[in-house]
C-alpha cells in the first residue's frame, strides 16, 4: 500500500476510535464470499426488554433477522433512513465525512461473527488509489450499519449469525415506522411532510429520491 494510503487509513482508524469502535484491522472472521447479502429494513424492538433491535431482510426469502443494538445506534440509524437534517454533524456523519474526504470509500459493512452472545463487524473501505484491495476495520456491527446506511454500502452477514437470530421475536416501532425493501424505503406521509412539499390531503405515492442508474 502506497505511504499517502497509509496517512489516510490512519486518518479513518483514528476517528472510528473516537466513536468508540476499536479502530484496528483484523481479517473476516469469515470467507466474505459465503456470506449473505442482505437490506437494512428498519429499526424495531425486542418486546421483552424493550431494547432496540435492528431489522435486516434478506431479499431473497424475505425472511427478517433481528440484531440487537444499542439507543444511540438505534437512533442514529433511524436518522439515516428518515434523512433527518442536523444542524452539526453527529458522530456517525462525521466518521463518513471522514472516510469520503480522505479519498476512501465504504465499500460495505459485515457482520461476520456471534461469538458468546457478541456481534463481529468489519469495515470494508477502499482507497481512491487502490480500489481492489480492501482496508478491514474492525467495528461494532451497531456502527458499521449507521455508517453503512449513511454511505449506501452493501451489507453481508455470517450464515451463522443469520441462523442463531432468526427465531428472535420483535415489535415494530409505534411511530415513525421505516421499512425498506428491494431498495424502496416506505414511511407514513406526516402532516409537516405534508406541508412542507404541499402535497394534497389523500392516498397516494410519493417518490422523493432515485439513486443509481434505472
Amino acid at each position: 500500500m502506497r505511504t499517502s494510503s497509509i496517512v489516510r487509513v490512519l486518518a479513518i482508524s483514528s476517528i472510528l476510535m473516537l466513536m468508540a469502535v476499536p479502530g484496528q484491522a483484523r481479517e473476516p472472521l469469515k470467507n466474505p464470499d459465503d456470506l449473505v447479502a442482505v437490506e437494512l429494513a428498519t429499526v424495531g424492538v425486542d418486546p421483552f426488554t424493550g431494547s432496540p433491535l435492528v431489522l435486516l431482510r434478506e431479499p431473497g426469502s424475505g425472511d427478517v433477522v433481528p440484531i440487537s443494538i444499542g439507543p444511540a445506534e438505534a437512533r442514529a440509524i433511524l436518522m439515516a433512513i428518515q434523512e433527518v437534517p442536523t444542524p452539526r454533524p453527529m458522530t456517525h456523519d462525521l466518521a463518513t465525512d471522514i472516510i469520503k474526504n480522505t479519498g476512501g470509500r465504504l465499500e460495505r459493512v459485515l457482520v461476520d461473527g456471534l461469538v458468546e452472545n457478541t456481534y463481529f463487524g468489519l469495515l470494508d473501505i477502499r482507497m481512491e488509489d487502490d480500489e481492489d484491495t480492501p482496508v478491514y476495520v474492525d467495528s461494532r456491527p451497531s456502527d458499521a450499519l449507521a455508517l453503512a446506511v449513511r454511505a449506501g454500502a452493501g451489507i453481508l452477514v455470517a450464515p451463522d449469525v443469520l441462523q442463531a437470530t432468526r427465531d428472535l421475536e420483535f415489535e415494530g416501532l409505534e411511530d415513525d415506522q421505516v421499512v425498506t425493501a428491494l431498495g424502496i424505503t416506505v414511511t407514513e406521509v406526516t402532516d409537516e411532510l405534508r406541508e412542507a412539499l404541499g402535497l394534497p390531503d389523500e392516498d397516494g405515492l410519493l417518490v422523493n429520491r432515485a439513486v443509481g442508474e434505472a
